[in-house]
Formats: structure tokens, C-alpha cells, sequence
């Protein structure tokens, strides 16, 4: 196939993309004033990317030839300067498409709302960023009229074009993002009530939204949890990190807390209780005599059969295939 260029969509002062995610609506009905084509079902031209930088960028991926995408919206830490060594780690969405949730490498978690002026709730997504570009198109013809109509630091869109950026909603920290890269961040919960990440400890950690109360905690990796993984709708979590294997959780009531949880304390409790037979063990010789009874000639079933967790052989499945 024939080579094609390539261009930077997010300007020189992200220095690469680390992490992005879709910013999906039912549908758009966006002027020719700002596309240069309509957007139909589910389909969007709109994208979150973050790079070695504080900011992230909400961009309009549709591009004449020669120009970089344009930037519809920043978003960036209020603490966070263009000279901090930070970079993305992880971006999620919510449910509602209303808050975006962003994990930094070297610094924490924080949360940003998508559309702070939207003029109605009951309004679509594609519709809500509508609003965001002539929120933008007021700011340009303010700015060349000499008035100045942001109070937040407004980089550029790389093209020339000042663009506002939003602080943060909330900030949620204690967890560890420094030794690996792309270590996620996402909203759990059927509402988004909480927020789960993974930590250089090789902790996993669940964040309650509303309050940044540490709800849970626990050893998900000898090494480091890069991220948690949540069901979109049962109460269970897959952790992965550098260890060879991902691992399945099933959150629980809250446990006595007289009683040690950590795997030391499992261990030890473990130990400490009296072995019992299995049933199958127990009446051993029973379950000999029902085997003996079992025909088990040439064709018959094999002894191993009662088993549910049997695989057959290569020489069984041969010997069926005659």
C-alpha cells in the first residue's frame, strides 16, 4: 500500500498521545459553521487525548488538508502548570457522558465536568458540544475586540487559537502513579459511585466518588496494579499488573474488623482450622464400589467420566470416532 503522512492532531505541546477516549452521541446536527460534514447515529469526529502534558484536549478530529485537528476544550488541574513533569495515564468517561476522569502519572486522579455551561440537562451530547464551540467562537470575537472573557489560563489549539481550560471538579490521591506508565483510572459502580485505580504497591484502590473516602483496598499484585477493570453492572473486578496472571474479585459485605483480611491473616486462618474430609473422600470406599459397577470394557465409560471437570483423551476421542 502507498504510504501516507502523518500529522500531529494535538499540537506540539503534547509531545505524544498517551491515552484517549471516545466521546460518543446518538446524534449531531452540528452547523456548516463548524463541520465539514453531519454526524449520523452514533458516530462522532470528537475525541479526549492527553499526552505528556497537564492539559487534555477535547478535539474535532474532522481536518482539511495541511491543518491540525481543531481543540473544542481544555481540561487541566488547577494546581498543575505547563512546566510540571506530569503526563496522562488514563482516561474514562461516565455513564452520562457529564464527568471526565483523568489519571495522571506522577501526581493523582482527578475529575472534570464536561459541559459546566450547558444550558440544559435534557440536551444531547453532540448537542452540548455544539454549545462548547460557540461558547468558543463568543470567546474568539471577544478576544478581537479587546475583551477579555476568561479568568482561567487558555493555551492554544496549536493553530493560533486561544482556548479555555476547566478546572477540576475533585481530586482523589494516596495512591502510588510513578514506576509504570498508563496506569488507568475508571468509574465503577451502576451510578459512577466510585472510583477504582491501581498503585506502584501493587494495591488495588476504590475511591467513593462523592466523599474520596477509600472504601476499599487491598494486595492485587506482588509488583504493581496497573489497573482495575469493573463489571458494568455486577459487583465484581479484574486487576492486572506484572504479574503473568489477571485476577477476578467479587466484592463482599464489610468483614469483622476484629478479623485480619490480608492474605498473611487468610493464610494463618486457613492453617488454623481443622481439616475435613470431602464427602467424596469420607465414603471413599463407596465411591470405589460405584466405580467397579461402571462398565468399563472397550466402548464403555471410562472411570474418569463421572468427573465434570474430565477432558477426554486423544486415545477416547479416537476410539469414538470409529
Amino acid at each position: 500500500p502507498r504510504e501516507q503522512s502523518t500529522q500531529n492532531l494535538l499540537g506540539s505541546s503534547f509531545r505524544g498521545c498517551k491515552a484517549c477516549a471516545i466521546l460518543s452521541g446518538e446524534s449531531s446536527s452540528l452547523s456548516s459553521s463548524t463541520s465539514s460534514s453531519s454526524l449520523t447515529g452514533g458516530e462522532t469526529a470528537y475525541v479526549f487525548a492527553g499526552g505528556s502534558s497537564p492539559s487534555v484536549a477535547l478535539c474535532d478530529l474532522r481536518m482539511t488538508d495541511h491543518s491540525q485537528s481543531r481543540v473544542v476544550q481544555y481540561y487541566t488541574p488547577s494546581g498543575l502548570s505547563p512546566t510540571d513533569h506530569v503526563s496522562v495515564s488514563g482516561l474514562d468517561l461516565s455513564r452520562d457522558r457529564q464527568e471526565l476522569l483523568v489519571s495522571y502519572e506522577s501526581d493523582q486522579i482527578y475529575t472534570f465536568p464536561i459541559f459546566p455551561k450547558s444550558r440544559s440537562p435534557a440536551i444531547s451530547t453532540m448537542g452540548q458540544v455544539e454549545e462548547l464551540l460557540r461558547d468558543s467562537d463568543d470567546q474568539d470575537n471577544d478576544e478581537s475586540r479587546g475583551v477579555d472573557s476568561s479568568s482561567v489560563s487558555a493555551p492554544s489549539d496549536g493553530g493560533g487559537r486561544r482556548v479555555n481550560s476547566l478546572p477540576e471538579l475533585a481530586c482523589y490521591g494516596a495512591h502510588l502513579n510513578r514506576l509504570t506508565f498508563l496506569k488507568n483510572a475508571r468509574y465503577a459502580g451502576p451510578r459512577d459511585e466510585y472510583i477504582c485505580t491501581g498503585s506502584d504497591s501493587g494495591h488495588a484502590w476504590v475511591y467513593e466518588k462523592a466523599t474520596g473516602a477509600v472504601v476499599s483496598f487491598w494486595k492485587a499484585d506482588n509488583s504493581t496494579c496497573n489497573g482495575v477493570i469493573p463489571h458494568p453492572t455486577l459487583p465484581f473486578f479484574i486487576t492486572y499488573g506484572i504479574d503473568s496472571t489477571a485476577k477476578l474479585w467479587r466484592s463482599t459485605i464489610p468483614v469483622d474488623p476484629n478479623v485480619d483480611d490480608s492474605a498473611v491473616g487468610r493464610r494463618k486462618h486457613y492453617r488454623a482450622q481443622k481439616y475435613e474430609m470431602s464427602p467424596t473422600i469420607r465414603n471413599w470406599a463407596q465411591v470405589e464400589s460405584v466405580l467397579d459397577n461402571l462398565d468399563l470394557r472397550d466402548g464403555g465409560m471410562e472411570q474418569t467420566e463421572i468427573f465434570a471437570d474430565h477432558i477426554p483423551s486423544t486415545k477416547i476421542l479416537m476410539r469414538r470416532g470409529r
